[in-house]
């Protein structure tokens, strides 16, 4: 397995494999596309249009274009909500409770992405990495919360747990830009 840390410069002409890593850079900007599925004899380049390469998207959130993360945790997602709310106590046992804030419920997603070969592994963990615990991206919970929102991963950790068969752990916190 590749490291993290040592992205190619996508080329083009190069034929790709599903989760392979490279980098295209625009406009002084490096943007990392990550390859989903392989179409036979025929090269895409990566772009935002193309369903073949994952990447970016752009955000109505936000206005701009943000990193997307695409892959599919497995099924022990735990989603947790703690909604900010501010709380005033009187002697006489009365509490008066207000809701903190626009943005007062902001998710938490536990995942594990288990049973992982090295390629995607990889391309998990380099997402991660190149976010460096800051920058948001978008990402869709399953259902019932089922909406594209903007995420930050602050730590992760990955366990090879037998020969080409990784496990990856997170949490997804919900931010607002």
């Amino acid at each position: 397995m590749a490291n993290i840390y040592e992205i190619s410069p996508w080329t083009s002409g190069e034929s790709y494999q599903k989760n392979d890593v490279v980098y295209h850079e625009l406009e002084g900007k490096k943007y990392y596309w990550y390859a989903i599925m392989v179409i036979s004899n025929s090269i895409v380049a990566p772009s935002l249009t193309n369903t073949e390469w994952g990447g970016v998207k752009y955000s109505e959130q936000t206005g701009i274009i943000k990193p997307h993360f695409f892959w599919k945790p497995s099924y022990n997602l735990s989603i947790g909500n703690s909604p900010k709310v501010r709380s005033l106590r009187f002697g006489d046992g009365y509490e008066q409770r207000t809701v903190n804030g626009i943005n007062s419920v902001l998710l938490r997603a536990d995942a594990t992405f288990d049973l992982r070969d090295s390629q995607e592994a990889r391309a998990v963990a380099h997402f991660f990495a190149s976010r460096r615990g800051a920058e948001s991206f978008m990402l869709k919970l399953p259902p019932p919360y089922d909406l594209t929102k903007l995420y930050v991963v602050r730590s992760w950790s990955s366990s090879l747990v037998f020969y080409n068969n990784y496990s990856i752990k997170c949490q997804f916190e919900e931010v607002t830009k």
